[in-house]
């Protein structure tokens, strides 16, 4: 119809009215891409609410497994630092009876990091861009940083670790108990006395004490800081408090 009207103006030269024609498509175009615009841009605010929702109860429950995985690697290790200081000592205040005993081994830092869908799942997609808010974005990508280089430690340091159990079977034996919520672990128990003065014994203890060390404090627990940090800026951004709670 517009077409047909636009030919007719031509025809007749009433460039006025061609004028006029023009006009009303180019802001016609205009505003249709305007309200294409402002739909795309409704649909990614929607979006990037729902990516944070979903972020906000992976992290939640992520925080939970990982509070508990760092005090039981925090508690284990000082375990094995208590042994060590008690071999250190007098052997005449040793025994030849097997004790409970403690040390890390490559199981210690073979931790497997919580599966968060949500940021995964932005990542692997190249959504993380729909976060509007600057630093919940840079916080998103320092921790999937962090993620990776954990693992690379991980990767690189488990097969340099010795079985010490296997090494020193003589004085050291494995027993199943069940612990309070009736699962079956492993506990070792050690000869103390044997193994006082094996140099080897010491070293590879040392060793894996060092690699321990690392792993909790340069590794998991500034992974566990950034994913807190994440947290908190995902909680200003729903208006959450949980002090309220």
């Amino acid at each position: 119809m517009l077409l047909r009207r636009i030919s007719k103006h031509v025809t007749d030269q009433n460039w006025f009215a061609v004028l006029v024609d023009f006009f009303i498509v180019v802001v016609g175009v205009f505003i249709g891409i305007q309200v294409a615009n402002w739909n795309e841009a409704l649909k990614a605010k929607q979006s990037e609410k729902i990516y944070i929702e979903r972020m906000h109860n992976d992290i939640t429950f992520a925080q939970e497994f990982v509070e508990e995985t760092i005090n039981r690697r925090i508690q284990g290790f000082q375990l094995s630092i208590n042994m060590i200081q008690l071999m250190d000592g007098d052997e005449n205040n040793l025994n030849n009876e097997y004790v409970d005993c403690y040390f890390p081994s490559n199981v210690s830092i073979e931790v497997q990091l919580p599966f968060l869908n949500s940021i995964n799942e932005l990542m692997a997609t190249g959504k993380v861009n729909l976060m509007t808010d600057s630093a919940i974005r840079n916080a998103i990508l320092e921790l999937q940083n962090r993620s990776e280089i954990l693992r690379h430690f991980q990767d690189q340091t488990t097969g340099t670790m010795v079985s010490i159990t296997d090494e020193f079977s003589e004085a050291i034996r494995l027993r199943t108990h069940t612990d309070v919520n009736n699962e079956i672990r492993l506990k070792r128990q050690c000869n103390l006395k044997v193994l006082h003065g094996n140099n080897r014994f010491i070293n590879a203890i040392n060793d894996h004490i060092d690699i321990t060390d690392a792993f909790i404090n340069v590794h998991l627990i500034p992974w566990s800081r950034q994913l807190d940090e994440l947290h908190e800026l995902i909680d200003q951004s729903l208006q959450l408090n949980h002090g309220d709670k």
